[in-house]
Parts: structure tokens; sequence; C-alpha cells
């Protein structure tokens, strides 16, 4: 994850002029689901930027899509930027250790998992999957009339690159999101180089597989 770079200040720089500029609210979080969801379903907000495992019609299924909200994919370039834009996705990978006593069974569940069937299972119940075939499947497509608007995006993800301590590098993302809220007097350049220190000593935490128990 690279935020020391010119995107990096931008985008760091436009939560800090958002809140210099009072458009939000001085109590925001930079993570804060439930509250923008509620918001949200209520007409207390006029747009949510969410995730299909939050929709509005699994925590609220009484407002009508098509009438009371729609859905659109988040815009993909700025002019100039056509040729470089991608939509990307954020999967949650499998990792198996390399001394696993059955490899080739192991790949047989991992391949069971992610077949359609298994895939329609979790995108029908809750949580989007990176298998475009069940996203734009008829049968899924009925029962998620929404997700006609998301076919073409679904169609071109890109899997962005994972790492095993994706996780914690996701929290310190969220951390620099949060101070660049807090203080709307911060140098972005310098909060970027900070946080992007804890990214890379995160990314140099590999584990190495001759190491495990």
């Amino acid at each position: 994850m690279q935020i020391d770079s010119e995107v990096g200040h931008y985008w760091l720089n436009w939560y800090r002029r958002a809140m210099e500029e009072g458009v939000i609210d001085p109590d925001i979080m930079a993570f804060a689901w439930p509250d923008l969801i509620r918001n949200f379903s209520q007409g207390r907000a006029a747009m949510a930027i969410i995730s299909r495992n939050v929709f509005v019609q699994d925590v609220a299924p009484d407002v009508e899509y098509g009438t009371e909200w729609l859905i659109n994919p988040e815009p993909w370039t700025k002019p100039g930027s056509e040729a470089d834009a991608r939509y990307i996705t954020q999967g949650w990978p499998y990792f198996v250790s390399a001394s696993v006593e059955h490899p080739y069974e192991v790949g047989l569940v991992l391949r069971y998992l992610a077949d359609d069937p298994q895939s329609f299972s979790v995108a029908e119940r809750y949580q989007p999957v990176s298998n475009s075939r069940v996203m734009a499947s008829e049968e899924y497509l009925e029962g998620a009339p929404w997700g006609e608007a998301m076919v073409e995006p679904w169609e071109n993800l890109e899997v962005r690159p994972f790492h095993p301590n994706q996780g914690a590098m996701d929290e310190v993302i969220r951390d620099a999101m949060q101070e660049a809220l807090r203080d709307p007097s911060a140098d972005v350049e310098e909060m970027a180089a900070r946080y992007q220190q804890q990214l890379d000593d995160l990314a140099d935490e590999i584990p190495d597989p001759s190491e495990e128990d």
C-alpha cells in the first residue's frame, strides 16, 4: 500500500479540507457503518457509499428499491485517466500453510468453496463474491434488482493485491483518515510519511512458512 504519494496526499487532504471547510460533522468517525446506514435508510443522509453486505434492503427491507433509494456505481475515472482506471475489489483469500500434509485435498476444498453453487449461497444471503458469473446471473439478479447497475463493474473487477497483514494495514489506513479529520491543520505530507512507515513495517512482517509450528 502506498499513501506517501501524490495520490495519497490528495486523499488525506480531501478529508482534511472537508473538515476545515465545515462540510462534514465535526464529530464524524472515519469508520461508522451503523450510523451511515441508519441515517441513509431513515432519509437523514442523501447518499451513502456502502458495500453490498450492508445494502439498505438488508437492514431496512421496508424501504423500497427503485422509488425510495437507488444504487449507482462510484465514478471510476477522471478526465485523462481512463486508460489507467480500474474497478478494484478487496478479496479475503484463504491462506494455506506450506507444510500442510495434504495440499491437493486442500486445493479441492478451496475449489469447491469457490464454485458457483457455494458462491451463490453466500451472495444471496449476505456478501458479494468475486465470481462474476454468479453476480451477473439471472437467478441472483431476480432477488437483487439493484445488481443490474453493478453488472459491468463486477465483470471488470481487478483483485487488489493481498497481504497476510491486510487487516492491520486497513486499521492504519483508517487511523490516517481519522487523523486527517481530527486535525484540519495537519501537514498531509508528514502524516502520509508517518503512516506509510507503519504500512511498510507491516509489509516486512511476512510470515516465513519454515518457522511455522
